[in-house]
């Protein structure tokens, strides 16, 4: 941008000094930040997949399951990312997170070079699907770039047309197996063209659910279609996607940071599946992400301090 125009701190020394504590504390060996703890540095945002899987926060085909069993969890994972198909760890500029990670698939029938197969998309068009082939999941999230769509909102329309084959709901519409990666790629490619059974499902879940006659399936909060945290396993969660404005967004307020103990709030770490205290819980976090989102700060660089700094 404009240097004319940037804002500068009212107290340079001030902002120094806060930006190197920041930086010690994203450095951190005991913060997932860090590059020495083996998390979002060293497997992207997917070291979640099985942390969630192993404590039954996964929703699993269209949220009929909260777990998507530990093998099939393990093979959408970072881990088995890094093993199997990642070629390097690219960064926004000067990050010192650097949790993208690209990733390459050169044989079978789902050939892609992208970045970066992260846990939300993962998790939607994976363990959501009953899909445990990763390099279907990275094929159809590069789908999903070159479209312009919402590779979550894509998984849950695909999970919700899946139980809708399931229990003969599609009047006609066709239908689509769980875990049938090839067929999610050409429903994929009807949706986008708004071709067939695509054109129904092309306006969202919930949307596509009523077409279908049972809404009861569309797995969504205000129309919104839910992220990769099953509230059944994750109390704060279930709070935060009912008052969020947006519906059931992940974003307003991040209470998985506190239930899985991944960012030290300290006595708000608490049981994911405790009701006692989460409406405060999720209450912080809505204020504590309004002043991360006014400031235009990646959530992860604020994952490493704890409630005092804010």
């Amino acid at each position: 941008g404009d240097k004319k125009n940037r804002p500068e701190p009212a107290d340079k020394e001030a902002d120094k000094e806060a930006r190197k504590k920041a930086l010690a504390a994203i450095m951190a060996e005991e913060n997932i930040t860090s590059p020495r703890k083996g998390g979002l540095s060293v497997y992207g945002t997917n070291v979640l997949m099985n942390i969630t899987e192993s404590i039954g926060a996964l929703p699993s085909r269209n949220s009929q399951y909260t777990a998507f069993g530990k093998d099939n969890a393990e093979m959408i994972s970072g881990e088995y990312v890094n093993d199997h198909i990642l070629i390097s760890n690219p960064t926004c500029h000067a990050c010192p997170v650097a949790c993208k990670k690209e990733v390459e698939v050169t044989e079978g029938p789902f050939k892609v070079k992208m970045e970066s197969v992260e846990y939300e998309p993962a998790w939607s068009l994976g363990s959501n699907c009953g899909n445990n082939d990763i390099a279907s999941v990275a094929f159809i999230i590069d789908q999903c770039n070159d479209y312009g769509m919402d590779p979550i909102e894509l998984g849950n329309v695909l999970s919700m047309y899946m139980e809708a084959s399931e229990k003969g709901y599609t009047n006609g519409d066709g239908s689509l197996g769980w875990g049938d990666a090839m067929a999610m790629t050409e429903v994929t490619t009807k949706i986008a063209m708004r071709e067939g059974v695509g054109d129904k499902l092309s306006g969202g879940t919930a949307r596509g659910a009523a077409a279908f006659g049972h809404p009861e399936i569309s797995m969504t909060v205000k129309g919104q279609a839910i992220p990769a945290y099953d509230p059944r396993g994750m109390k704060g969660m279930g709070i935060a996607y009912a008052t969020s404005n947006r519906g059931a967004c992940h974003l307003r307020a991040y209470t998985p940071a506190a239930e899985l103990g991944v960012m030290p709030f300290g006595s708000l770490k608490v049981d994911p599946l405790e009701w006692k205290g989460k409406g405060k819980l999720t209450r912080v976090f809505q204020d504590v992400h309004a002043v991360s989102d006014s400031l235009d700060l990646c959530k992860f660089s604020a994952f490493a301090e704890g409630m005092q700094e804010y």
